[in-house]
């Protein structure tokens, strides 16, 4: 259980970073804080990114073993 903690703390912070793209302020919807908007879509669009979340289930996969099917059910959660 304890290799399972390096993925939830990575998909911890990457769902906390993808949450915090998509934090819109006043500034921002006026257009004073345009150096703030470019910085939350590229963070959104990053962390959003279908490679990086699908390289964490790669990742999960090759965690859980070399059984077939530990390691496609550690991929899909």
């Amino acid at each position: 259980m304890t290799r399972y903690k390096s993925i939830a703390i990575v998909a911890a912070v990457l769902t906390f970073g993808y949450a915090l793209g998509h934090f819109t302020s006043i500034a921002m919807l006026s257009g004073e804080a345009n150096v703030l908007l470019f910085l939350r879509n590229t963070v959104g669009l990053v962390m959003g990114s279908g490679i990086l979340w699908a390289s964490m289930s790669v990742w999960a996969g090759r965690l859980a073993g070399p059984r077939l099917w530990r390691s496609i059910l550690a991929g899909a959660v």
